[in-house]
């Protein structure tokens, strides 16, 4: 027995879902509502009205994701991918690129504008989870040809996300890069390097996570304002930095202090006036200042809530390719919002990483959207079903001859 429906309709991720979205929208007019009264937006802030189109369109992408048979869903993976992957070199464009945040992000205008590199997280789960599911030929070392054909295949997606992870950072976006390459170490952990490497794969991942090391530590160190950056953070509580470049970490471990166990009450934070990222990067240091230890520990547990969910639920899908699906997604959501909390408390130096379902903004709504509409259809019994008659036959669906219904 399956916990979700026929469908693919799982009444307890569904419920965290929407409480965690109407919370987020909640938390984002929090934080948006005083600098909205004070440029005359009134009592419905432009940003919250944003967030609130977001969930909108994050909806139906999800819905038009989960109606697409997992079948179908694995042959537009590559598609998708390779759209999104395209969108993240045209971003680099001049005159194509929009500006936002001292980084070339967005394509289109402001109203219908997206960031490609926030799609590329659910477009990096489908393709790993597709590319999991080759096939691959044993690996033969007699032969430079046969050599080739068995090494190509194995060091492939990892060249893709190498240049994935360049492409983005090139933005600058080192935040999602990051979750890029935490995207892809989970998806070696669940299936795709023991597919890929076999016996090799715990050599083959200790590999990967050393030069993912290394290359964090040069792109950190490469430019000045980074290495200021992580300077200063260590220092941020001295004279001279506290008020500058420390500002941001500062004010948000005040606040958080400020809370206490039961915060100072709903609108009467004061974090939220002063933090330039208050409805994105830093939205949870409003909802800890305002709700206390209570409050924090009610977001870990939805987000965690939503993240063990998806793993749990992976256990009950049949085919490999929606099985990744789900881990994949998972692990996205719970490594992205650790990042993001160990930002916002000045664990580590500030990197632009936004909470899922709470920080602004549409692209990671409709990012999240895909994801979860891919994973309902993975959970699908009756698509389910349908992959199992495909690779029952000549991928046709034709693995035995028809008989009349007379």
């Amino acid at each position: 027995m399956t916990p979700y429906t026929k469908n693919g309709i799982d009444p307890l991720l569904t419920i965290l879902t929407v409480l965690v979205a109407f919370l987020g929208a909640g938390a984002v007019w929090d934080a948006a509502f005083a600098a909205g009264m004070m440029k005359g937006q009134g009592a419905f802030p432009m940003e919250f009205v944003k967030h609130c189109v977001g969930l909108l369109i994050g909806g139906i992408a999800y819905f038009v994701v989960s109606g697409i048979p997992i079948v179908k869903l694995k042959r537009i993976t590559p598609w998708f991918y390779w759209i999104i992957f395209l969108a993240c070199i045209l971003v680099l464009v001049p005159g194509l690129g929009q500006v936002a945040w001292g980084a070339r992000r967005r394509l289109g205008g402001e109203a219908l504008g997206f960031q490609p590199a926030e799609l590329l997280k659910p477009a990096m789960v489908v393709f790993l989870a597709l590319w999991a599911c080759r096939k691959l030929p044993e690996f033969r070392r007699r032969g430079f040809v046969a050599w080739l054909d068995n090494v190509v295949p194995r060091i492939w997606p990892i060249i893709i996300v190498g240049i994935s992870f360049v492409l983005v950072e090139l933005e600058p976006d080192l935040g999602t890069a990051l979750v890029i390459l935490m995207i892809t170490f989970g998806m070696l952990l669940f299936g795709l390097g023991r597919n890929l490497y076999g016996k090799y794969n715990i050599r083959i991942l200790s590999v990967f996570v050393c030069l993912a090391i290394a290359g964090i530590s040069f792109l950190a160190l490469s430019k000045g304002y980074r290495v200021e950056r992580i300077e200063n953070h260590a220092k941020r509580w001295q004279p001279g930095i506290v008020d500058g470049p420390g500002f941001q970490t500062t004010v948000a471990e005040k606040a958080m202090a400020v809370g206490g166990p039961v915060g100072v009450g709903v609108g009467k934070g004061m974090a939220k006036h002063v933090l330039p990222a208050a409805t994105t990067d830093f939205i949870c240091v409003t909802i800890f200042e305002e709700f206390g230890i209570i409050g924090s520990f009610t977001l870990i547990l939805l987000l965690s809530g939503i993240t063990f969910r998806l793993l749990y639920l992976a256990t009950f899908v049949k085919d490999s390719f929606g099985r990744l699906v789900l881990q994949g997604t998972g692990w996205w959501i719970g490594s992205q919002a650790i990042f993001n909390l160990l930002v916002a408390g000045s664990a580590i130096p500030t990197v632009g990483i936004p909470l899922p379902f709470f920080s602004y903004g549409n692209s990671s709504l409709l990012a999240l959207g895909i994801a979860l509409g891919a994973c309902r259809s993975a959970m699908s019994a009756r698509r389910t079903s349908e992959v199992a008659r495909e690779n029952s036959g000549d991928g046709r669906g034709h693995g035995r001859s028809r008989l009349s219904g007379a």
